[in-house]
């Protein structure tokens, strides 16, 4: 999961939860949304956040920082997806193992 998935779910999460509180505990904890929702629309402008900088130290990466690991991955998988032609030798021994 990237940084941007992972405030994408941390964000409405805290609201919800902020707005629930603040519904059946104390009318205070409405201001937890509305903070959430004000980093939400700074990082949409600017592209940073509060959480960033601690999701970054908990391992968190980018998406950029993923794309090529998992394209590497994607050619392993293709390399051991491909048939690998026996050698005359083995080709001859299998067919005799076979009759």
């Amino acid at each position: 999961m990237d940084i941007e998935r992972c405030l994408e779910a941390m964000a409405p999460t805290a609201s919800l939860v902020g707005l629930c509180l603040g519904l059946t505990v104390n009318r205070k904890w409405l201001a937890l949304p509305i903070g959430i929702q004000a980093f939400l629309l700074v990082h949409a402008l600017q592209g940073w956040a509060p959480p960033i900088p601690i999701l970054r130290r908990l391992g968190v990466r980018t998406a950029a920082e993923i794309r090529p690991r998992a394209q590497c991955a994607e050619g392993a998988a293709r390399r051991l997806r491909r048939p690998v032609a026996a050698a005359p030798r083995q080709s001859r021994a299998l067919a005799a193992a076979e009759r």
